[in-house]
C-alpha cells in the first residue's frame, strides 16, 4: 500500500480471485470540524452529528455519526474527499433533522473551511415538554410512552420509566399520543405547555383465531390491534401471543375501527424470525362500553402455510 498512515483512506478495492499482489493505493482524506449552539438547558448528550454522502453521486453510500462535545464542537476525521450532507439530530431519532446542511465539500488533506459549520445554530428549533400520567384516582402510572406527529409524518416515540417524563419537541405546538400497556391512548393535539393526562383501563377484547391449525414446533401466533385508518401512531396498538387454541385476550388501547394483525414467529437459540400473516377479513369495531368484547376471526390454512415457507427460508 502507497502512502499508509492515518490520515489517508482507500476506497473498496475488487480483487480478482487466483490474484497474487494487489496494490492499493491510498488517498489523503479530509476533516470536517464545527460547533453546535444549543438552547440553555439542552445536554449536548442529547444530540448528534451525522456526515452523509450526496446519494444523487454516490447513491447507498454509507454515512457516518458523532457525538457532540460539553462545548458543543464536533469533528469528522479521515472523511473521503466528496460532497456530503451534515445533520444535527436528536440522539436515536428516526425523525427529521433539526438542521440539515446540503453540499458540504471536502477536499483532501484538508480541514473543510465551509463557513456554515461554525456555527450550526440549534437554539429555538427544541422546546421541553413534562408529560405526567395518572390512573383514574390521581395516582401516578409509570412505564408509558409518548409519541410526537413531526409535520413530515414522521414520529418521534419517547419511554417514561418514571410518572413524568420530560421530552424535547419541535418549537411549535406538538401533537402527542400518550400510550401505557392496557390503557386507552389519549391523543394531545396543539400542546405547548407541561400537562397531566389520565390513562384508564382500555375494553376487554377476546379474539379467536379460527382454522388455524396446528403449528411446526417452535412456532407462535402474535394477534395485535391497529387503527383501520392513518391515524397517528400506525401500528400503535396491543398485541399477545395466542394459545395453542388461537385465542388471545387483551385490554385495548384503541376504540373504533381497528385492524386484526397476525404475525408468526419462531425462536431459536441465537436468532428470531418473523413474518405477517394474510388475513382476508380482518377489520373489526371496538366499543368504549365496558364488558369483554369478542370476535372471531377465521384464519386461511393456505397463509398460515406460505407463512411457515417464509419462516423456513429465512431460517436457512
Amino acid at each position: 500500500a502507497e502512502g499508509s498512515d492515518e490520515e489517508h483512506w482507500c476506497a473498496g478495492t475488487d480483487v480478482t480471485p487466483g490474484s497474487t499482489q494487489v496494490r492499493v493505493v491510498m488517498q489523503r482524506a479530509g476533516r470536517v470540524a464545527g460547533k453546535v449552539l444549543l438552547d440553555e438547558g439542552f445536554k449536548s448528550e442529547g444530540f448528534m452529528l451525522n456526515l452523509a454522502p450526496d446519494q444523487s453521486k454516490e447513491p447507498g453510500a454509507n454515512s457516518w455519526g458523532t457525538s457532540i462535545s460539553a462545548d458543543g464542537s464536533f469533528e469528522f476525521g479521515r472523511v473521503p474527499p466528496g460532497a456530503y450532507r451534515v445533520e444535527v439530530r436528536l440522539s436515536g431519532s428516526s425523525g427529521a433533522a433539526l438542521i440539515s446542511l446540503d453540499g458540504v465539500v471536502v477536499l483532501a488533506g484538508e480541514d473543510c473551511v465551509d463557513p456554515r459549520l461554525a456555527p450550526l445554530d440549534a437554539r429555538g428549533k427544541l422546546r421541553v415538554l413534562r408529560i405526567r400520567a395518572v390512573n383514574e384516582r390521581g395516582q401516578p402510572h409509570e412505564h408509558f410512552q409518548v409519541f410526537e406527529q413531526l409535520a413530515s409524518g414522521e414520529q418521534e416515540q419517547f419511554w417514561a420509566n418514571t410518572s413524568e417524563i420530560v421530552i424535547p419537541v419541535r418549537a411549535t405546538p406538538s401533537d402527542l399520543l400518550v400510550t401505557m400497556e392496557g390503557c386507552l391512548s389519549v391523543p394531545l393535539a396543539k400542546v405547548t405547555a407541561d400537562c397531566e393526562v389520565q390513562l384508564v383501563p382500555g375494553p376487554l377484547v377476546r379474539i379467536q383465531l379460527s382454522g388455524v391449525g396446528a403449528l411446526p414446533p417452535g412456532h407462535v401466533l402474535m394477534v395485535g390491534l391497529s387503527p383501520a385508518s392513518d391515524a397517528f401512531p400506525s401500528g400503535n396498538g396491543p398485541s399477545a401471543e395466542a394459545d395453542a387454541s388461537g385465542l388471545v385476550h387483551f385490554n385495548a388501547s384503541l376504540t373504533g375501527p381497528c385492524t386484526v394483525t397476525l404475525v408468526m414467529y419462531v425462536q431459536e437459540e441465537n436468532a428470531s424470525y418473523g413474518t405477517w400473516v394474510h388475513l382476508d377479513n380482518p377489520q373489526v369495531v371496538v366499543g368504549s362500553s365496558g364488558g369483554t368484547q369478542s370476535f372471531v376471526i377465521p384464519v386461511n390454512a393456505r397463509n398460515i402455510e406460505e407463512s411457515i415457507a417464509q419462516l423456513a427460508k429465512q431460517r436457512q
